[in-house]
């Protein structure tokens, strides 16, 4: 006996509603890459001796890229990723970063100069030979907690709520830098030095200061944890 063919036996129809979702979905699954794309500023590229002025960075993803003998001068880095970035023999001057994410990237022989440096926590860097210098910086908010930073240079900056514990900090240089509630607890400070610095706390129980070098009136500041009065 013959069964009279009906639609249900093509397959059901599709509900147009089901279908516009799913155009939805695709549009917006495209979308999401073009922005991620214009994001991905710089991956895996490698630059040699390139200055970059004027350079807006901000909520950019710089992965993986190799920066040797690179010159950044007024460059914004507010947001950016530089997620294990390489930065060989590289000079910043008067950058500007804030809330910078720098996990696992490479910081080797980099000097800092007249840059301004919030909320960046630089113990997510790589440690391997990590190499810093900050000239006439102001240093905000920023955590250098147990990174080797031997003869590392802080002259004449601001150092405002920067945690220093547990880092290696001998024979760095504090000269004429304002320290203004920076925490230096189990630090390791042998021979630096804070001639002309102000505005340090820094415990002597509590931290190794051998050979360091200050300069009065500030160095009485190293009494502020006995609670003495001095006349």
């Amino acid at each position: 006996m013959l069964r009279s063919r009906g639609l249900a036996e093509d397959g059901p129809c599709q509900d147009p509603s089901e279908m516009f979702l799913k155009m939805l979905w695709v549009i917006a699954n495209f979308i999401v890459i073009i922005y991620l794309m214009k994001k991905m500023l710089i991956a895996e590229e490698e630059y040699n001796r390139e200055i970059f002025n004027d350079t807006d960075f901000s909520k950019q993803i710089i992965a993986s890229g190799n920066f040797t003998n690179c010159i950044f001068n007024k460059c914004e880095f507010v947001e950016s990723d530089l997620l294990g970035s390489c930065f060989y023999d590289c000079k910043f001057k008067n950058c500007n970063f804030v809330l910078t994410k720098i996990k696992n990237a490479n910081l080797q022989n980099i000097i800092f100069e007249e840059c301004k440096i919030n909320s960046i926590n630089f113990s997510e860097a790589n440690r391997f030979l990590m190499s810093l210098n900050f000239l006439e910086c102001q240093l905000n908010n920023s955590v250098f907690s147990q990174l080797k930073l031997i003869k590392t240079d802080f002259k004449n900056c601001l150092v405002k709520n920067c945690n220093f514990d547990c880092a290696n900090l001998s024979e760095a240089d504090f000269r004429g830098s304002d320290l203004i509630n920076s925490i230096f607890m189990n630090t390791n400070l042998t021979k630096a030095n804070f001639i002309d610095a102000r505005n340090y706390s820094i415990n002597p129980l509590n931290n190794k200061l051998i050979k360091a070098k200050f300069s009065s009136p500030e160095v009485l500041h190293l009494l502020d944890e006995f609670e003495v009065n001095i006349e």
